[in-house]
């Protein structure tokens, strides 16, 4: 089982970061398209302005339609950095984007310099410290970027990740401000009704004095005003009202389910929520089979669907710290589901992965490492 899952997933690792090579600029929209052959050549809030390739007009993309851009080159140390990063290290790979941003700060650093790089890397650098589980640091990254870029389409990403962040310290007195500086930001700004979700959205998840059912309904009443217009904030709100099925005591597996299977089936969204989707899969896969289990019936298949989809997780979405190490921690538990040494071995890699890569994690403390 184990080598075929090797083989299943070989290759994918370098998908997580984004950072295969590219001959031009491309652009991917919410809708499935793609602008390939394109060089980008301002990006801000409102807007990312690019030019086709052999053509000297401009045009432009609206907030609202893009998913997410590739670039043509890279400034050489942030591609170092890249590289750093798609092996693994990616302290190292965080070190040259801040070598390279104090270069640029200092100005120092005036070559080798696109127009988009700087603000950029600052989200590269907020993203990297998500990663690595430095809430605190994504909060420095996001004022950094917030204070130093603040008219690049990244800033309203950073005041969400910001928000995030201190929601998932615990300190949602702060998160809360910081949303009500978005909405300001939103209003300054006239930005779209996009971002104006995003804000519930973010204030939904942050509310801790409403659950269940309660909860629920407003994410769905995100997720409904989103519609196909904004699917990237309607699989977001999906995949929390997913994740409210399988919590607390009344637990109903089969409607958390079908929520998660129809955003893996349509995957218009962001790498954390396809990350939760999967996971929240392989959480609904591993009771099934558990039941089984229990009542002495084959969960073989079960059992195996949960595993592929938790492992997905743990390669292709790699830096949904999160979301991977429960992912890791619960393939080992399918593995102690399943029969045989190669499943025993299974199950202690999994657990000896979490202890190792995410040691002050609940997960780490449950695997007994």
């Amino acid at each position: 089982m184990i080598s075929k899952l090797t083989r299943l997933f070989a290759g994918c690792t370098v998908l997580a970061f984004g950072v295969l090579p590219v001959v031009a600029d491309t652009i991917y929209l919410t809708d499935g398209k793609t602008l390939d052959d394109v060089t980008i050549l301002e990006e801000t809030m409102l807007q990312v302005v690019y030019r086709e390739k052999g053509k000297s007009a401009e045009k432009t993309v609206s907030p609202d339609d893009l998913l997410r851009v590739e670039y043509r080159r890279m400034p050489a140390q942030l591609d170092e950095g890249n590289s750093l990063i798609a092996d693994g290290d990616i302290g190292a790979g965080l070190d040259d984007y801040q070598e390279w941003l104090a270069g640029i700060q200092s100005g120092e650093n005036t070559k080798d310099r696109q127009p988009w790089a700087p603000a950029y890397a600052m989200r590269r650098v907020l993203d990297l410290n998500m990663t690595l589980g430095d809430l605190n640091g994504v909060i420095k990254a996001a004022d950094a970027l917030i204070s130093h870029a603040p008219n690049s389409r990244h800033v309203p990403g950073a005041y969400l990740a910001k928000a995030e962040a201190q929601r998932l310290l615990g300190k949602y007195d702060s998160a809360r401000g910081t949303i009500s500086s978005f909405r300001d930001l939103i209003d300054s700004k006239s930005l779209s009704e996009l971002w104006r979700l995003e804000a519930e959205l973010a204030d939904v998840l942050n509310d801790q004095t409403v659950q269940g059912q309660a909860r629920r309904d407003k994410l769905i009443t995100v997720a409904t005003a989103a519609g196909t217009k904004y699917p990237i904030v309607r699989n977001r709100a999906r995949v929390a009202e997913g994740e409210s099925y399988i919590s607390g005591d009344s637990r109903q597996f089969d409607k958390a389910r079908a929520v998660f299977q129809e955003i893996a089936d349509d995957p218009k969204a962001d790498d954390a929520t396809l990350a939760g989707a999967y996971t929240g899969l392989g959480d609904c896969l591993f009771q099934q089979a558990a039941n089984k289990v229990n009542a002495g019936q084959d969960a073989t298949e079960d059992l195996r669907n949960a595993l592929l989809n938790y492992l997905r997780v743990v390669v292709v979405y790699e830096d949904q710290t999160r979301y991977v190490s429960k992912a890791m921690f619960f393939a080992g538990r399918v593995f102690d589901l399943m029969d045989g040494e190669d499943a025993r071995a299974g199950a202690n890699k999994m657990y000896r992965a979490v202890a190792q890569r995410y040691p002050t994690s609940e997960w780490a403390q449950m695997a007994g490492h």
